[in-house]
């Protein structure tokens, strides 16, 4: 006797469906400065952790971590610091390296420490080129209020993708006895709103806007958006 046999059909591919692209992920392509702005405009939100060294840096490229930053707070993780005031400039290159070593596909933002880029805009540009140059970063990172659109502009000409960080400063913090929220007033928030405008208008990749009420930060992404 024989076994009864069910025919049964699979639907094919269709050859001309285009695959869901799942968003910025290094275990599946490089990460760039075009990822990001794709994953902007499909609101496809990203991670970006913080890393100081290759080893890490090789484990987060492995689960996918689009963005790393070698932050200033080296100083206080990695030196030992009260604060992040302490981060040498040479200390901050060599450990940008590292992590870019460590994972090539991620795009790697190197924060410029205090005292690098505020006294004078040559000097800015200069130690930017170094951090692309001898650390191989993918973007610099600068804490900036509307002020620093001179300098901004001029690292952008000279093809530094400049990542504005605006909001609360940990820089500044010595300025206001701490690490505090910012934009709590209308006034302040007007403040960073205007300051987030004048960074983009001055050629900025991406802002970085730290501690600041979710109101703030909607209003700055739907003028963004806005803007196109």
């Amino acid at each position: 006797m024989q076994p009864i046999r069910h025919a049964t059909s699979q639907a094919k591919p269709d050859a001309n469906a285009r695959e869901v692209w799942q968003g910025a992920d290094p275990t599946i392509a490089t990460v760039t400065i075009r990822t990001l702005l794709r994953a902007m405009r499909e609101k496809k939100p990203f991670a970006a952790l913080t890393c100081y060294d290759a080893t890490t840096a090789r484990w987060l490229e492995r689960a996918g971590v689009p963005v790393l930053l070698v932050g200033d707070t080296a100083a206080e993780v990695i030196l030992g610091y009260p604060n992040t005031l302490h981060a040498p400039l040479d200390f901050l290159i060599t450990l940008t390296a590292a992590v870019k070593r460590g994972a090539p596909r991620c795009l790697v933002m190197a924060d410029m420490p205090f005292m690098s880029y505020q006294a004078n805009e040559d000097d800015g540009v200069r130690n930017a080129g170094r951090f692309m140059i001898e650390g191989n970063a993918d973007t610099v990172k600068l804490e900036v209020d509307a002020s620093f659109a001179s300098l901004v502009a001029k690292m952008t000409r000279a093809g530094v993708p400049v990542v504005a960080h605006i909001g609360s400063r940990p820089q500044h913090a010595k300025q206001v006895g701490g690490y505090l929220a910012a934009g709590k007033t209308a006034e302040d928030a007007m403040k960073i709103i205007a300051d987030a405008d004048a960074m983009l208008a001055a050629g900025a990749a991406m802002l970085l806007v730290e501690a600041t009420p979710i109101e703030v930060t909607e209003e700055i992404v739907r003028r963004r958006h806005a803007a196109g």
